[in-house]
């Protein structure tokens, strides 16, 4: 089984938030990386020198030329990404401790951690 994916086989069928955070969050990461390979890298491991500004791909190395909007653009998208992911580490980690009412109307004990 997958240490962590969207879909978990704990979840109960009407778990609504835990669905919209992993959407959000999962959006959002593909939105970053597709932009980052469309523009040739990002802006945390590119530069600025002599007012011009230069995103780097991990992968390749390269520095692309690029715009002072596209590169705060990319540096505020790496921010939010950050963001999200320690947002939703927290929310998977508190929802996993609360007790919750099972769909026949019980009380569900909190799943135990994957080992």
């Amino acid at each position: 089984m997958v240490p962590y994916s969207i879909f978990r086989p704990d979840d109960l069928p009407n778990d609504r938030p835990a669905g919209v955070a992993r959407a959000v969050y999962f959006t959002n990461l593909m939105g970053f990386l597709v932009t980052a390979l469309f523009i040739g890298g990002h802006a945390v491991i590119g530069k600025v020198e002599g007012g011009r500004y230069f995103v780097k791909a991990i992968r390749y190395g390269r520095l692309t030329e690029v715009s002072r909007d596209v590169y705060v653009y990319s540096m505020v998208h790496f921010a939010v990404t950050v963001a999200l992911t320690l947002a939703l580490f927290a929310f998977e980690n508190v929802r996993r401790k609360v007790v919750r009412r099972s769909s026949a109307g019980g009380l569900k004990p909190p799943v135990p951690p994957h080992t």
